[in-house]
Order: C-alpha cells, then sequence, then structure tokens
C-alpha cells in the first residue's frame, strides 16, 4: 500500500472564467470584484455598481479577449498551472520518493477552487499544507486574499492541519536567476541599446496607504533581476498595468506612458517582461499584443522609424519556473519530512 503524503502544496492564483462566454465571465467578475482585499472601500456603493454597472458592461468585451486567448485545452493560465503542479510534484517525487508529497494548482477564484482542493489534500491523508500563491510579490489583492480564503476554508471544514502560507517569494536567487534568463533567451543584449521595462501588475493606492509593501517588493525584485544581468540602471524602468476604475488612484507609472517615451526619444528595441504574472494569462496574452504593443511602435512611427518591440514570455510552465518553486518550498519540505 502507498504511503500517505507527508506534504500537500497548492499553487494558487487568482483565476480564470470556467469558458470564454458572457455568463463565464459575469460569474468570475462577480466572485473576484466582490472580494473586499481587491476592492474594499464604499462597499454597499460598489455591490450596486458592481452588479448593475460593472459587469452587464464588461461580460461580453472581457469574453471576447478570453475567446482570442483560449486554447483547445481551456484557459492559459489553468492549463499552465496544472501543467506546473504535475511537474513539480514529479520533481519531488524525483527527489524524496513517490506519495510523499502531492501538488494541486488552485484558484481562488473560480476552478479548481481552493476549498474543493483542500477537501482533496484532507481524503489524501496530507499531514502538511504548504500554500504557495503564485505572485513573487505580494500584495492585499493577491497573496492576502488567497491567505484569507485559505483561513476561512479550513475553519469551515473544521481541519486543522499543520500549514505554512508562502508570503512571497522575490528574495529567493532562483526566481531572479529565472527571469533574467528568460529575458536573455528572447535575446537581449546587455552590452547593446537595448532598454528593458519591467512590467507589473498596478494596485490602488489606497492599499499602499494602508500598508501594503507592494511597490517595495516590486522595486527590490526589479533590482534583483537587472544586477543579474548586469543593466546599467539608464537601461531599464519599472511600469505598471492593468488598472480597474480610475487610473489616478492606481500605482505609476503606467506601462503604456513609459513605451510612448521611448518610442518618442528614438528607442530602438524595448523588451518588455511581466516579473510578477507567474504564467501568462490575459493580461500578457491578450494586453500586451493588443494595447502595449502598439504604444511603442506607434510613438516610433510617428518620429519616423520603425521600433522593434519583443515580448518576454512568463515563467509559466518552464523547467526554470519548477526550480524556482522547488527551490521556495523545499526547506519547508524537508523540515516536515524529517519532523
Amino acid at each position: 500500500m502507498a504511503k500517505e503524503p507527508v506534504c500537500g502544496i497548492v499553487l494558487a492564483n487568482t483565476g480564470t472564467p470556467d469558458a470564454p462566454t458572457p455568463h463565464a465571465v459575469a460569474s468570475y467578475l462577480r466572485q473576484f470584484l466582490s472580494d473586499p482585499n481587491v476592492v474594499s472601500s464604499r462597499r454597499l456603493v460598489w455591490w450596486f455598481v458592481l452588479r448593475f454597472i460593472v459587469i452587464p458592461r464588461r461580460k461580453r468585451a472581457s469574453a471576447e479577449k478570453y475567446r482570442r486567448i483560449w486554447t483547445p485545452e481551456g484557459s492559459p493560465l489553468l492549463v499552465q498551472h496544472e501543467a506546473l503542479a504535475r511537474t513539480l510534484e514529479a520533481q519531488f517525487a524525483e527527489e524524496l520518493g513517490p506519495d510523499r508529497v502531492v501538488v494541486r494548482a488552485a484558484m481562488n477564484y473560480g476552478k479548481p477552487s481552493i476549498p474543493s482542493t483542500l477537501k482533496e489534500l484532507r481524503r489524501l491523508g496530507v499531514h502538511k499544507l504548504i500554500i504557495v500563491p503564485t505572485y513573487p510579490q505580494a500584495a492585499y489583492s493577491t497573496t492576502r486574499a488567497v491567505a484569507h480564503t485559505v483561513v476561512r476554508s479550513l475553519h469551515r471544514m473544521r481541519w486543522k492541519p499543520d500549514y505554512e502560507i508562502v508570503s512571497n517569494y522575490h528574495r529567493n536567487p532562483s526566481y531572479a536567476r529565472a527571469v533574467a534568463a528568460s529575458i536573455m533567451n528572447a535575446g537581449f543584449d546587455p552590452e547593446g541599446d537595448d532598454r528593458l521595462l519591467l512590467s507589473f501588475h498596478s494596485i490602488p493606492l489606497e492599499h499602499i496607504e494602508g500598508g501594503d509593501t507592494y511597490e517595495r517588493e516590486v522595486g527590490a525584485s526589479a533590482l534583483a533581476v537587472t544586477d543579474v544581468l548586469g543593466l546599467d540602471r539608464k537601461r531599464w524602468t519599472i511600469g505598471y498595468q492593468s488598472p480597474f476604475g480610475d487610473p489616478d488612484q492606481w500605482l505609476q507609472p503606467y506601462s503604456t506612458d513609459v513605451l510612448k517615451r521611448w518610442g518618442a526619444v528614438g528607442t530602438k528595441r524595448a523588451f518588455f517582461v511581466c516579473p510578477g504574472f507567474a504564467s501568462d494569462c490575459l493580461e500578457t496574452l491578450y494586453d500586451i499584443p493588443a494595447d502595449l504593443e502598439p504604444a511603442f511602435l506607434d510613438a516610433c512611427a510617428e518620429e519616423g522609424y520603425a521600433g522593434e518591440f519583443v515580448a518576454v514570455p512568463c515563467l509559466g510552465k518552464t523547467k526554470a519556473h519548477v526550480k524556482v518553486l522547488a527551490d521556495v518550498v523545499r526547506p519547508i519540505v524537508k523540515e516536515a519530512l524529517d519532523a
């Protein structure tokens, strides 16, 4: 008989609609945007605005965007996370033997849900639970939101396993090396004139004012990656993308504005990387070619020259990403096995 797994690892991300349809998108947005960790102020007003203004206006347009990036296997985000979970589990089976570590992907909104995943791990006999929100930089709207769902779910299940939530992993050396390698693999020339934009998801300014450490962690991540590349500070900068609502109330500068400025001053090649996204998703697969790349190329054209825009893929289900996550959780796994 196989041994019960000692460790259960949950790779948790924000989520995705079940299908690229208005109905599925509306259901997803309702759950996602109802979370007070995502939209925290004026809750009663927001409840009305969300249901009667935001969702009716956005569900069809968003569904069309998802339709354009959807794969035969399903949502790119979910497909990559599930592949990542399988490969990470295989990695630990090779290192530690079979049936010691089980890895699952879960979504905070949508399926597979965090509660259903936790129930599966309990059925499998997991004794040590490791939750890895796959956001290298912690934020209220991501990491804290996942942590709240986990704690609430365990309470409702009346399950009290030994568990640990990885709050962030941007300081792990494997992370900076993996992102830097992905940039080099895309053709970046650290000795030439290429410029690098490290683009992160924006967050509301009120979160930062409330103590969110996200902006500091973004800065530390950018410094770590560019140090590996050996880049002069003039060759790179940080930008933010995908604000929701009033753009003046979200963390800036916006990546589109940076790209327009680069095109206006004669930048020949712009490399664009999203170190805060574990896997490619709507914000990369759709927003980059639809909005961000044209912002740069159009600005170049206005100045009378043809620029080149290079989008660096997210780490996704690559071996490099598996190594990053294995290095992050391995100390916790070994401690559990030695206990």
